[in-house]
């Protein structure tokens, strides 16, 4: 195997695995935003009394769930 497949193969490996990183953090700051919005359109709901990370992970549990 030459040097310069290698690199290419180096490279593409590279970016995928950014695009996977800024699919994540797009998903992460959207689920954010949604809580936040839970959480300013019904303060009274039981979701506002949970602290932030609990609000995130009750979130992904359901998620998890719908799919």
């Amino acid at each position: 195997m030459s040097w310069d497949l290698e690199i290419e193969y180096l490279f593409s490996g590279l970016v995928v695995a950014a695009i996977a990183i800024c699919i994540m953090l797009w998903q992460r700051r959207r689920a954010r935003r949604s809580v936040a919005l839970a959480v300013r359109e019904s303060p009274k709901s039981p979701i506002a009394a949970l602290s932030f990370e609990e609000a995130m992970s009750l979130q992904r549990f359901t998620f998890e769930i719908r799919r």
